[in-house]
């Protein structure tokens, strides 16, 4: 190995510091290597917590929760859970106050009656993300009980329609 004076040693550490400073950051969501520099979608949880800000932000008067069905839990906790009524397939936000364009004053009447609440499935953004079939059975019942029910892939699309409902 070739001895390196002290000055040798600032210029290598001065190159390397003005070559991380002529490197922009990373941008957050994205992963890079030296071939490949492709975006990863945001997970189906931050793209849920989006909705949920928009929705607080824009209509703090609207009711609506999310069943806890995902996540990780012990086998003893979900046994308990499910024989509270936790029931696969259950929507990913459920809105109860019902949808204000849709509202019985101001729409005619669906075939299923006006909408009393708003059901939306959130999926993630990109390719992945399918319905299961309990989830089609509960969109299934709820839209025959009157539930405006939507299949959502991420925020933007989440907003649209939630928007073009009137919240």
């Amino acid at each position: 190995m070739p001895h390196r004076t002290q000055s040798s040693v600032r210029e290598l550490l001065t190159a390397s510091q003005a070559k991380k400073k002529a490197t922009p950051p990373t941008p957050r969501g994205r992963i890079s290597s030296s071939t490949v520099d492709r975006v990863v979608p945001p997970t189906e949880a931050s793209e849920h917590e989006q909705i949920v800000k928009w929705l607080r932000s824009r209509v703090p008067s609207v009711a609506f929760f999310h069943p806890p069905n995902g996540g990780k839990r012990s086998k003893k906790t979900a046994f308990m859970m499910q024989r509270m009524g936790l029931s696969p397939g259950v929507p990913d936000l459920m809105i109860i106050t019902p949808p204000p364009n849709h509202h019985p004053q101001t729409t005619p009447l669906t075939k299923h009656g006006p909408y009393v609440g708003t059901a939306l499935e959130i999926k993630r953004t990109g390719p992945s993300g399918r319905v299961s079939p309990e989830q089609r059975a509960w969109h299934a019942m709820l839209t025959k009980h009157s539930w405006y029910v939507a299949v959502v892939k991420g925020y933007a699309e989440a907003v649209t329609v939630l928007k073009a409902l009137g919240y």
